[in-house]
């Protein structure tokens, strides 16, 4: 004798096609100038996931991406090479440190450094 069990499965619920009033709300929801925003109190209006909202701004043309913050560039010290080197001439063989991390060479460079002055 053969069961069989029941399986089933959790479907989404789609929201379907865009209506005219749903664009009208949307465009009347949606402002450039606080892009962020205004697509999230939009989800909360129209029940839509954020990849709809955006999607259907690209395609009416209407849609602002937020501007990114710039990254300013970390000043970290000498670099792992400018390190190896000044090893060299403090007389140390930096051959096989080319995986070391640059923290550990600091240190090593510290050590060395000291070592030479004594």
């Amino acid at each position: 004798m053969v069961e069989t069990t029941n399986v089933t499965e959790t479907v989404a619920v789609k929201t379907g096609k865009w209506t005219e009033e749903d664009v009208k709300v949307l465009m009347s929801i949606y402002d450039p100038e606080d892009s962020d925003n205004t697509v999230l109190a939009a989800m909360k209006e129209l029940n839509r996931s954020k990849r709809s909202i955006t999607g259907k701004l690209v395609s009416e043309k209407a849609y602002v991406a937020p501007e990114k913050p710039v990254r300013q560039k970390k000043d970290e010290g000498p670099t792992k090479g400018e390190i190896l080197t000044s090893l060299a001439k403090l007389g140390y063989d930096p051959e096989g440190l080319d995986a070391a991390t640059k923290p550990a060479l600091k240190t090593l460079e510290a050590f060395v450094a000291s070592k030479a002055v004594s």
